[in-house]
């Protein structure tokens, strides 16, 4: 048993703010996604083509494709809250034990 005291638990509240805050940072991706595919719908073959080819399913694609950075960063940022609640709850229930087999010694000495 390590944990013997609160002041070697995990700061949970941390990490979730932490993660909180690296959430919102990441709205930049939808907003940048969105202005690729503003772009992108702004690029029809009567704006801009090559070889007869519009460029806008490309255009509005890696629009997309950059919008949807922000799930698969915003799961890793969920991942790692889980991961430090599962630590936590660990960590307590060990301290938990631990004051209860000091206050079982201190009933029995």
């Amino acid at each position: 048993m390590a944990i013997t005291s609160e002041s070697q638990l995990i700061d949970v509240q941390t990490i979730y703010s932490g993660c909180n805050a690296f959430v919102s940072a990441l709205e930049i991706f939808i907003n940048g996604g969105n202005k690729i595919i503003e772009a992108g719908n702004t690029c029809s073959s009567k704006a801009i083509s090559i070889d007869g080819k519009s460029l806008q399913p490309d255009i509005v694609e890696v629009g997309q494709q950059v919008g949807n950075l922000y799930n698969e960063f915003v799961n890793y940022a969920q991942a790692v809250s889980d991961q430090a609640t599962q630590i936590y709850n660990q960590q307590v229930a060990e301290l938990n034990e631990y004051r209860r087999q000091q206050a079982e010694q201190q009933n029995n000495g």
